[in-house]
């Protein structure tokens, strides 16, 4: 044999073997995985995507005005500065602290499930604060309760735009991130308006009826375009793989 047959031979078997791999690539491969939109049902989506942050991160950038009115009130008694501050740090940071665990139930359930929990928690952290008259309630209420509200929303939702936008991707994504901004001026001066008109305790009702309603359009808009992963799937959480042991790289 020459070396031109044998060189064309070998050449031959590796291109048997990329069109092989590539077929078992392809077999893993859904559709939906590959086919993305970019545009269509969403851009619906993605004004779910503005009211979720709009309702979340937004709405608590509000705090300021209660934080203001608490200390100016003297609201609530043996409350200070460092309580009140700790209230807002909770309601930011508190239920992000467990992203892993809310991570692991949306791929267990879906994210509307986990998405429609966070609204209710949300709802009812606000409606409870404003019926709280003692400083722990509020820390319960307005700290810790509304963080997991928070948190269950926001984390699931940051999902979304990736399944409906490829190349329009980054666009989107700072659509639906300046719903953020837009909640912060729209809450911040709404609440404090009434705050001056009526009470913190109608602020906070307000505050509960727009955010909640808000969401729950929100949450009709939302698809995923994957099926749910809760059938039947099967977690292993390993520290070793004993697999390393057999491959030594040869």
């Amino acid at each position: 044999m020459s070396p031109k047959q044998d060189k064309s031979g070998t050449n031959g078997i590796e291109n048997k073997l990329r069109a092989a791999n590539k077929d078992d690539l392809n077999a893993n491969v859904l559709p939906s995985d590959i086919d993305v939109p970019d545009g269509g049902y969403g851009w619906f989506v993605l004004l779910a995507f503005v009211l979720y942050n709009f309702c979340t991160w937004g709405a608590n950038s509000g705090y300021a005005i209660y934080l203001a009115y608490y200390l100016d009130k003297n609201t609530f008694a043996g409350g200070d500065k460092l309580d009140y501050a700790a209230i807002g740090g909770l309601a930011f940071s508190g239920g992000l602290l467990f992203a892993p665990v809310i991570t692991w139930l949306y791929h267990v359930s879906s994210v509307q499930v986990i998405i429609g929990l966070g609204i209710l928690l949300q709802g009812a952290a606000l409606l409870l604060a404003a019926f709280s008259t003692t400083l722990w309630e509020l820390y319960l209420t307005q700290g810790v309760l509304i963080s997991f509200g928070l948190a269950s929303i926001l984390i699931p939702s940051i999902t979304l735009i990736p399944l409906w936008f490829r190349k329009k991707r980054s666009l989107a994504s700072g659509i639906g991130t300046a719903g953020s901004g837009l909640g912060g001026i729209v809450f911040s001066l709404g609440m404090q308006s009434i705050i001056e008109r009526k009470s913190v305790k109608w602020a906070l009702i307000a505050q509960c009826v727009i955010c909640t309603s808000l969401s729950v359009i929100a949450l009709t808009l939302t698809r995923t375009r994957t099926q749910s992963t809760s059938q039947h799937k099967k977690y292993k959480f390993k520290l070793l793989d004993w697999d390393v042991l057999s491959n030594f790289g040869v």
